[in-house]
């Protein structure tokens, strides 16, 4: 595939939709209701944001994965020579990333170069950190190692991004992003100020007062003579409103306080001295309670006659390891899919080492818990090289419509697994 101009670029990004989902795939009640405010039109440049503020190791770390993730894609497509730098880099409102290529060459490195020259200035604002943070800001910098290829690069920022991020769990991740989101949306503030502060503030100076002539010449009069008790003391009303408050909190005080006093007192007095209060008469009942088995059955009865059917439990088609498949796991890169929408998932695959390169092909299992109903969606095929033993990618899904569902990832080479159920929504649901 021969170079691709800026455009040609944009619209395969738009068909991949490998690192940023344009998408929100948040179910209805989430409490990530910001995802719908103007956030996501807040786009900083990263060059203007290193600039102002200092990043956390974990911040340094989900950035540079998505960042390596969105070149190492182009680079599977056979489109090398996409250089990127923090001028064309912007940090979404969102705490997602974007960016715009700066030119297309032929050069298979140049690409890992660029990549690795944006990491390098992630790891020296994460290295500005407290000393409570060193120990992760060291392992951070392991991504300062040179790689001559971006999708070695993108492997050890994968194992970075992993430690740093305690697992890449959806919490953890979602987390990060509010963050990354609060500095892109501080930043823009930033400059909101001092672009407010470019206007210089026009003062008005008032009329000079006219001032009556003074006789400078003795009085004609006798003035009056300035005694103390001449003047009128003026009185203090605000200490009159300030006591006036503090009697009606007292009441109220009083009021409330004084019938738990009284009881308490009763109490302390009749274990005291004994009870003057004659003790209830007690009248034993005509007829036997009823026996509590016939309420509990009866109340199984009730409960049984209005309840509803929970969602079936999912049996994965295949084992969650089998052959050179150890082991597969399925997450949303935006935390969690919705019914009815197309969900960006991630896919890990961990293998036994072999000696030669192989292909990893994995397709999707959709599941309706409530009826049973399953179908099958294509996934994509990645090349592992000889010794890799974990391989992963970026793909979209159409979830369709129901109340409980479940998305499973099963490989189909080189040995069939498949993953733990990936439940939609979160919890058990409802049928």
């Amino acid at each position: 595939m021969g170079p691709l101009t800026t455009a040609q670029l944009k619209r395969e990004a738009g068909r991949l939709r490998v690192a940023w989902p344009g998408r929100r795939g948040s179910a209805a009640g989430d409490d990530e209701a910001e995802a719908a405010q103007p956030s996501e039109e807040i786009a900083v440049p990263l060059q203007r944001l290193l600039s102002v503020a200092t990043l956390t190791p974990a911040q340094a770390a989900l950035l540079a994965r998505d960042l390596v993730g969105w070149l190492d894609a182009y680079h599977r497509l056979d489109v090398n020579g996409v250089v990127v730098d923090t001028r064309a880099v912007r940090l979404m409102g969102t705490g997602q990333v974007r960016f715009d290529p700066e030119r297309v060459n032929t050069s298979a490195q140049s690409t890992a170069e660029s990549a690795a020259a944006v990491v390098e200035q992630l790891v020296a604002s994460a290295q500005q950190a407290g000393p409570r943070r060193q120990p992760a800001v060291a392992r951070l910098a392991r991504l300062g190692e040179h790689h001559s290829d971006v999708t070695e690069l993108a492997h050890h920022v994968e194992e970075v991004s992993t430690e740093l991020l305690d697992g890449g769990g959806p919490g953890r991740v979602r987390q990060v992003r509010r963050g990354l989101g609060a500095l892109a949306v501080a930043s823009r503030g930033l400059d909101s100020a001092a672009a407010e502060q470019d206007h210089p503030i026009r003062t008005v100076q008032p009329a000079a007062p006219t001032v009556a002539n003074r006789r400078l010449g003795p009085p004609t009069r006798r003035l009056p003579r300035r005694v103390m008790y001449h003047r009128r003391r003026r009185g203090h009303k605000w200490k009159v409103f300030l006591i006036g408050l503090a009697i009606v909190m007292l009441v109220a005080l009083g009021w409330w306080a004084a019938p738990r006093l009284w009881d308490e007192l009763r109490d302390g007095w009749d274990e005291l001295f004994g009870s003057s209060d004659p003790p209830p008469v007690q009248i034993d009942p005509v007829s036997p309670p009823p026996e509590a088995d016939d309420d509990d059955e009866d109340e199984a009865t009730s409960n049984g006659d209005n309840g509803t059917d929970g969602p079936a439990d999912v049996e994965p088609p295949e084992p969650d390891s089998a052959g050179a498949v150890n082991a597969v796991r399925v997450e949303a890169t935006d935390g969690e899919c919705a019914a009815g929408e197309s969900c960006a998932v991630r896919v890990e695959v961990e293998l036994e080492p072999a000696a030669s390169a192989r292909a990893v092909t994995w397709s999707f299992e959709v599941v309706d818990r409530c009826d049973d109903d399953s179908s099958t969606q294509s996934g994509v095929t990645v090349t592992a090289q000889a010794g890799w033993t974990e391989v992963w990618g970026l793909s979209q899904i159409e979830i369709p419509e129901g109340s409980a569902l479940a998305v499973m990832a099963v490989t189909e080479t080189p040995d069939r697994a498949s993953s733990s159920p990936m439940l939609i929504p979160e919890g058990n649901g409802t049928c």
